[in-house]
């Protein structure tokens, strides 16, 4: 009994941590000719679970999962108002890693800190809240590949052995 107890105040505990910050929405980086990435998070208490679509090398590297399409691919627990979370590429079984997010300012700010395999998740990256849940649109990687002016040249990360291309980094 006593154990059950304190497993109980423990998760307790988590809850109220968790309760101070709000993860949960769907959340844009800025889209520009060459990436787009987003996350569509669900926070109950101090676990956060969602979906993400990552879109590289001017629309032609989609790593996206959806809600339609099974198991979330980003899963994590809160604590102390900064989420620790696990995510899985929907581009290659093998791209998989953990993640920091933190709440500064209503904006979400993304930043990898272990990765393997071949994904497409920006290192790091700062998102904004949005208003609304529009739709995906399924041609958005079509739309990024529209004749264009040249933008600046985009930075190269390198993570897992696989180079790639993101206006986060």
């Amino acid at each position: 009994m006593t154990r059950s107890l304190l497993i109980l105040l423990f998760l307790c505990c988590g809850a109220l941590a968790a309760a101070g910050v709000n993860f949960a929405g769907s959340w844009d980086a800025p889209v520009n000719d060459v990436s787009a990435f987003s996350l569509d998070l669900t926070q109950t208490g101090n676990r956060i679970t969602g979906y993400h679509t990552a879109i590289a090398h001017r629309g032609k590297r989609v790593d996206s999962v959806l809600p339609d399409e099974g198991r979330p691919s980003i899963t994590g627990t809160i604590t102390g108002g900064v989420a620790h979370v696990r995510f899985q590429s929907g581009y290659d079984e093998s791209g998989r890693g953990e993640a920091v997010l933190t709440l500064r300012d209503n904006k979400l700010e993304w930043k990898i800190t272990k990765s393997s395999g071949i994904h497409y998740f920006p290192m790091s990256c700062v998102l904004s809240r949005q208003k609304k849940h529009p739709p995906k649109s399924p041609n958005h990687a079509k739309q990024l590949q529209a004749p264009y002016v040249t933008p600046p040249a985009p930075r190269q990360t390198h993570r897992a052995g696989v180079a790639s291309y993101s206006a986060c980094s």
